[in-house]
Formats: structure tokens, C-alpha cells, sequence
């Protein structure tokens, strides 16, 4: 309810409205315009997206995602052994220090 009541939002709300309404055709006039348009130039394929003629591969960028997995699997891979190693140093220096202790 406070929502409605500041004016920073009557104001965009009404900008919006302006901006929406503000167009040189009725949508009616549009639509008979642009199925005309589309008559008129035999489908209009110039219209139509590129993405139809796209593998389904190239559509949803199978390589970029396994290039993404992989270099992530390689930074965790490095990761693992780099903490891996760590571990096992930190132990052999630990026995040491106790072995030197006893």
C-alpha cells in the first residue's frame, strides 16, 4: 500500500504508460501492417532469427560449456593435488618433529 502512494513510483508508472501508448499505429493497424509486410516480401525471411539454422551444438554452446567444465576441472584437479601435497609434507614434518622428540 506504501508502495502506491510515493511519487517516485506514480511517476515512472506514468512514464511507462507514456512511452507504451506512444506509437504511430493502433496495434490493429499493426497487425494488418505487418502481415502485409510479411506477404509482401514472400515469409520474409530476412525477418527471421538466425538461430534457426543452428545445430542444436552450436545453439546451446555445448562447446563453450565444455570448455568451461574443463578448465574448471583443471583448477580443481591442481587444487587437489597442490593440498594433497601440503597434507603429506605437513605429515612427514610432524612425524620427524616427533621422532626427534622421543
Amino acid at each position: 500500500v506504501q508502495l502506491v502512494n510515493e511519487e517516485k513510483y506514480r511517476n515512472n508508472a506514468k512514464l511507462v504508460s507514456e512511452r507504451f501508448k506512444d506509437r504511430p499505429m493502433s496495434p490493429a493497424e499493426s497487425v494488418v501492417y505487418w502481415t502485409e509486410y510479411v506477404v509482401r516480401h514472400r515469409g520474409a525471411p530476412h525477418l527471421k532469427s538466425r538461430a534457426i539454422d543452428l545445430m542444436w551444438y552450436e545453439y546451446f554452446l555445448v562447446d563453450v560449456i565444455a570448455a568451461f567444465l574443463l578448465m574448471v576441472f583443471v583448477i580443481l584437479f591442481v587444487i587437489y593435488f597442490s593440498l594433497k601435497k601440503i597434507y603429506l609434507c605437513a605429515l612427514k614434518y610432524f612425524q620427524n618433529v616427533k621422532k626427534k622428540c622421543d
